[in-house]
């Protein structure tokens, strides 16, 4: 792998890119884990093909752009290899299900596969430009039957928050932190409570949650007590 890499002999754009394109049929089915973070380092973002559509491993169509999050979907076909076995374990036909801080909507499409034309799946996403990632990817995945997309996020109060976007990280790395960055991007963002809006959608039955929402699951929780003290709480 040193030849495709910046430390090694120099080897133009062009030539790794006809490498990858021969080498990714066969990334997408060798069964191995261990250094695959290594192999996906040689990949340069700028080098994803923005815009293609891919189908995944899992059955979930995504469509590529250039940021790092993207490097396991592009050569392997997989995003989060053990949450995904995971919630394919879990979640079965006819759940409703929550995926909390839906980013680009890898979840939100799996779970709408995994709970069939039965089930519900809830998405919430407060920042406009991953929503807006997240009502591609549910459109290409023909989900829009099961999967309701919410443009705010849930915490422990009503109101508005701060989500700040970094322009030299990738976009999983959202936050409600600045971190003392000075490319930090501030996005003011609508919230509501998990109690809240189980209670106005009528919702009495929830089955799974997905939360992830970089560091501020425990307001999620927490505007979720009533929910999540009762009787028959949901898997999270």
């Amino acid at each position: 792998m040193h030849s495709l890499n910046s430390s090694g002999p120099h080897v133009s754009k062009g030539a790794r890119m006809r490498i990858l394109s021969l080498l990714r049929p066969l990334l997408r089915v060798l069964p191995f884990q261990v250094g695959k973070g290594r192999l996906s380092s040689i990949l340069d973002p700028c080098e994803i093909p923005e815009g293609r559509l891919i189908r995944m491993k899992s059955g979930v169509t995504v469509k590529l752009y250039s940021d790092l999050m993207y490097r396991a979907p592009y050569l392997f076909g997989e995003y989060e290899v053990q949450h995904t076995k995971v919630i394919q374990t879990i979640v079965r036909p006819g759940d409703v299900c929550l995926d909390i801080g839906a980013n680009f909507g890898y979840y939100t499409a799996l779970l709408s596969k995994l709970v069939g034309s039965h089930g519900t799946v809830h998405a919430f996403e407060p920042l406009p430009s991953f929503y807006n990632m997240a009502t591609e990817t549910v459109h290409f995945n023909n989900a829009s039957s099961t999967a309701r997309l919410h443009n705010f996020g849930l915490g422990s109060i009503s109101g508005t928050f701060t989500v700040y976007t970094f322009a030299g990280l990738p976009q999983g790395h959202a936050s409600s932190n600045d971190m003392n960055r000075r490319d930090a991007v501030p996005h003011i963002c609508s919230i509501t409570t998990l109690d809240e809006f189980v209670e106005s959608h009528g919702i009495s039955k929830l089955d799974f949650m997905k939360v992830d929402v970089e560091g501020d699951e425990v307001g999620v929780f927490r505007g979720g007590r009533r929910l999540l003290s009762a009787p028959g709480a949901p898997a999270i």
